[in-house]
C-alpha cells in the first residue's frame, strides 16, 4: 500500500500552525494551511503503525487480555494544543501520532514499559513521563514514551514523533470518564478548564484508584483513604454523577456502515447532539483513502460551526475491540461506575 509523505518542510508546517490560530489568517489563507496540516498529519500513519505493531506484540505477551490502539490527532485537537502551548510549534507535536496499551494492573503497566524499552527497536526515545508515580493535580496517570521514529530503509520518516501510552485497566475507565464528562456536560476537565466541583471529584476518584493500585495518590487530596472516600462521595451526590452517567448510557445509539470483517481502521462519527455515533470501517488498503474522508468531514464541522460533532480515525485489531479502545465514544462508563459503586460500598 502507498503512505503518505510530508511534502513540505518544516519551516512551512510550522507556519500552518500558526495560520491556523491567527485571528487574521483569511479563509483561502486556513484552507491552504489545513491542507499542509492534513498532509503531515497523514504522514505519521506509517511510523505510527510500525511502533503499534511492535506495541502490540509486546503488550500481549505481557497480559494477553491487554488492549491496543492507535489514533492521527484530530484537528481540533491540534488546533486546541496550539492555542494552549504557545511554545509548542507543529512539527515538534509529540503525540500527532499515538498509540495506547491498556493492561490489567498497574504493575503490569511497568513491566510492559520494561520491555517495550529495552527491545531492538533502534527508534530514540526522546522523552519519557511518569505520571503514575508523578501524577498531575487534575488526576491524569499514565506513562507516556515519547520516540523518533529512526530506519534506514524508511528514511523520509526519520525523527517524526510518536506517542506510546501505557495505562492501566482502571487508569483507562478513569481517562474515559474525563472525556465523557467533557463530551457530554459541556466540560474542558481534560484541559483543566472545567467546573470546579467536576475537577475536585475526578481529582478524589484517581486517588481512590490509586489506593487500589497502590501507587502515589494525586496531590491535594487527602492521604487518609476514609477522608477521601467521604468527600469522594459528598463531591458525587452533588454532581448526580450515577444518574448523569448511567443517563447518558442509555440515549446512546450507533450506526455501523459497511457490514463485513477484515478492517483495519474506523472513522468515528460521533454527533453530541443527537447522541449518535456512525462508525465506517476501512481496509489497510484504503488508509489514504480513510484519511481523506477524515479530514474531508473535519473541514467540512469546522466550516459549518458544528461544535457538537466530532471525528477520529482510529485502528483497534477488530470491531469487538472498538469499544473498549474507545469507551468515551460509546457514553460507556461501567469500569468507572464499577468503581464509585466500590468507594460508596466501603463508607458511604
Amino acid at each position: 500500500m502507498n503512505w503518505a509523505v510530508s511534502t513540505h518542510s518544516k519551516e512551512d508546517i510550522d507556519a500552518a500552525g500558526r495560520i491556523l490560530i491567527s485571528k487574521r489568517s483569511s479563509d483561502d489563507e486556513k484552507g491552504q494551511a489545513i491542507s499542509i496540516i492534513n498532509n503531515w498529519r497523514a504522514a505519521h500513519a506509517f511510523p505510527l503503525n510500525t511502533l503499534q505493531m511492535r506495541l502490540r506484540t509486546i503488550a500481549g505477551d505481557t497480559d494477553r487480555k491487554s488492549l491496543v490502539s492507535q489514533r492521527i490527532k484530530r484537528l481540533s485537537a491540534i488546533e486546541s494544543k496550539l492555542r494552549r502551548l504557545r511554545n509548542v510549534t507543529l512539527s515538534t507535536m509529540q503525540d500527532i501520532g499515538g498509540c495506547r496499551a491498556v493492561v490489567d494492573s498497574a504493575d503490569l503497566v511497568y513491566k510492559l514499559e520494561k520491555k517495550y524499552k529495552s527491545g531492538r527497536a533502534r527508534h530514540d526515545l526522546d522523552k519519557e513521563n511518569d505520571y503514575i508515580h508523578q501524577p498531575t493535580n487534575d488526576g491524569y496517570r499514565s506513562i507516556h514514551l515519547i520516540y523518533k521514529y529512526v530506519s534506514d530503509g524508511s528514511v523520509q520518516y526519520n525523527g517524526q514523533r510518536i506517542e506510546v501510552q501505557l495505562r492501566s485497566r482502571l487508569q483507562h475507565a478513569w481517562a474515559t470518564a474525563v472525556e465523557i464528562v467533557d463530551i457530554f456536560a459541556n466540560q474542558l476537565l481534560k484541559v483543566n478548564q472545567g467546573d470546579e466541583v467536576w475537577e475536585r471529584f475526578f481529582a478524589l476518584m484517581s486517588s481512590y484508584i490509586a489506593f487500589q493500585e497502590k501507587t502515589p495518590i494525586i496531590p491535594s487530596t487527602p492521604d487518609n483513604k476514609n477522608e477521601l472516600v467521604k468527600e469522594l462521595c459528598d463531591k458525587a451526590r452533588v454532581l448526580h454523577v450515577k444518574d448523569r452517567l448511567l443517563a447518558i448510557k442509555t440515549i446512546r445509539t450507533s450506526k455501523v456502515l459497511r457490514k463485513g470483517s477484515g478492517y483495519y481502521y474506523y472513522l468515528l462519527d460521533l454527533d453530541m447532539e443527537k447522541r449518535k455515533l456512525s462508525i465506517t470501517p476501512y481496509k489497510r488498503s484504503q488508509a489514504q483513502e480513510a484519511s481523506t474522508k477524515t479530514a474531508e468531514l473535519e473541514l467540512a464541522y469546522r466550516s459549518k460551526s458544528h461544535p457538537n460533532k466530532d471525528v477520529l480515525l482510529v485502528h483497534v485489531p477488530s470491531f469487538n475491540e472498538l469499544k473498549r479502545a474507545y469507551p468515551n465514544y460509546f457514553a460507556d462508563t461501567d469500569v468507572f461506575l464499577d468503581e464509585l459503586d466500590r468507594a460508596f460500598s466501603e463508607s458511604c
